[in-house]
């Protein structure tokens, strides 16, 4: 728990209280996070439950514990095994405005599930290594692949010159296309029209990247994002359980990846016997079966001279088409 809360609150200098023996005045960890006051404290008491439940008289005692540490808590946070309670939560949340009338530190119950959905953020996946072992690496890969919308960072994909962000350019064909690129994604979430998705064409450097994520950021940011590149293979897509009832943009790097460099634009079905090209067929049909909507983000850069036939044909095969999603 200390690692979370030291990484969470973004103090390196978090304090595990005291050592076993100890009286430890109800607070296990202690820490000063980067958005509280400089004299603001939190603590947390790690709380196990080996049987039952968490009882209103163990948050009791640990509060009137916590009381006393020094100097005063600015909060407390009570992590625990036990699973999630509504009628404690109920209880918790009159105890809340109790303690705030009253100008006292307010309390926080941390269940077991939340401490997991923690645990296992992507960002916390060096934790569960170091922790728990390596046999947790497929779940790590699972986890970089899906994640909330919200959450996906622009540091992972290839944006290119970030020079050019700062170039004085003529803002309306950048509006223009940006507009464009929501509202046909805001579509295609919804089912309002014929599109599933959007294919973002253009040459190197020119944006596309930057132009997804920006879109997406805007546009369905409660959405899960599953990013596949030309190297994934099937074995790596979550499993069916994970991707039940979620709302997927499936974000596909280098589409021209999927069409060997010797094809044609007459040569175009080369694409679908490719094995990379029957893993992404392989992988948009699984989604069809398990997620409640999933719509696709597509990222191209086509060859010089359109050689491999994909400004014309990929768009209608993948995002647009009867067999996109």
């Amino acid at each position: 728990m200390w690692d979370i809360y030291s990484r969470l609150w973004k103090d390196p200098n978090a304090q595990r209280h005291g050592r076993s023996g100890q009286s430890q005045q109800g607070v296990d960890i202690y820490g000063h996070p980067t958005s509280a006051e400089p004299w603001q404290l939190i603590g947390v008491q790690c709380k196990l439950v080996n049987r039952g439940a968490l009882t209103f008289m163990d948050i009791s005692d640990e509060i009137a514990k916590a009381a006393e540490f020094t100097p005063a808590l600015a909060e407390f946070i009570i992590a625990t095994t036990a699973n999630r309670d509504a009628n404690l939560q109920e209880t918790l949340r009159a105890i809340g405005a109790e303690r705030e009338s009253a100008g006292a530190f307010p309390v926080h119950v941390v269940f077991c599930a939340d401490i997991c959905t923690q645990l296992t953020a992507v960002e916390n996946a060096d934790l569960l290594a170091e922790h728990y072992g390596t046999s947790w690496t497929g779940l790590f890969k699972q986890a970089n692949m899906l994640m909330p919308v919200r959450l996906f960072r622009r540091e992972t994909l290839k944006l290119g010159d970030d020079q050019a962000t700062n170039f004085l350019y003529l803002l309306d064909p950048v509006t223009t296309a940006f507009e464009a690129a929501s509202r046909a994604l805001s579509e295609a979430s919804t089912g309002s029209g014929a599109k599933r998705g959007i294919v973002i064409l253009g040459e190197a450097n020119a944006g596309k990247t930057r132009l997804a994520f920006e879109v997406l950021q805007q546009t369905l940011p409660d959405w899960h994002v599953l990013r596949w590149t030309p190297a994934a293979a099937i074995q790596d897509l979550p499993l069916a359980p994970t991707l039940w009832k979620q709302r997927l943009v499936v974000f596909i790097d280098d589409l021209q990846e999927y069409v060997p460099g010797s094809a044609s634009a007459s040569q175009h079905p080369v694409m679908f016997s490719d094995p990379r090209a029957d893993t992404l067929k392989a992988m948009l049909a699984t989604l069809r079966e398990s997620a409640e909507r999933a719509v696709v983000v597509v990222r191209c850069t086509p060859e010089i001279g359109s050689s491999h036939g994909m400004r014309n044909e990929v768009p209608g095969r993948i995002g647009e088409g009867k067999e996109g999603l």
